[in-house]
């Protein structure tokens, strides 16, 4: 999933990353690896996009958010062959506002067998996001895990290389 903010025409990238995660016990400190960790690759393809300046007073000179103002997008998921893989679906609000406007995002990955959950503040640079999977639904029950949006060119791209990793 993606969520960046561009300018005004504010924008969601969600991305994942490979995580290793380390499941302490009471009788070890040595890190426990889930059993099962699947790592997918996707391209994410802005699709929509609808911006709400709430209240209305967004600056044109600054295109900065501010708190209140939120957004909804969809982007086409493919593979990194070009074949369709889904579509990631996603609502944002800012919680702050200025250059570096925190926003929260919620969405879901919508891919075949079922869907990925996704939750994720975003601030600052939004070239990279980090976003968590929370949950998923079908084939995907269960899981948690990760992904990594990285933007494809400069700001205004309209695609981003998603890295998903997840296990139950």
């Amino acid at each position: 999933m993606r969520f960046k903010v561009l300018g005004a025409a504010a924008c969601g990238a969600f991305t994942a990353a490979l995580v290793f995660v380390a499941l302490g016990t009471a009788a070890s400190a040595k890190p426990v690896m889930p059993a099962a960790v699947t790592t997918l690759h996707l391209v994410e393809i802005d699709h929509s996009f609808n911006f709400v300046d709430n209240p209305p007073k967004l600056d044109p000179k600054t295109q900065e958010f501010s708190p209140g103002d939120s957004f909804v997008f969809s982007s086409e998921l493919r593979t990194s062959s070009g074949k369709h893989a889904g579509w990631l679906d996603a609502t944002c609000s800012a919680v702050t506002g200025g250059k570096n406007a925190a926003t929260e995002c919620t969405g879901a990955f919508r891919l075949t067998g079922g869907e990925l959950v996704a939750s994720a503040t975003v601030a600052g640079d939004h070239k990279v996001t980090n976003i968590s999977i929370v949950g998923g639904t079908g084939a995907y029950a269960g899981v948690r895990g990760q992904v990594r949006s990285v933007s494809i060119g400069g700001a205004d791209s309209n695609r981003s290389n998603d890295t998903i990793t997840f296990w139950k």
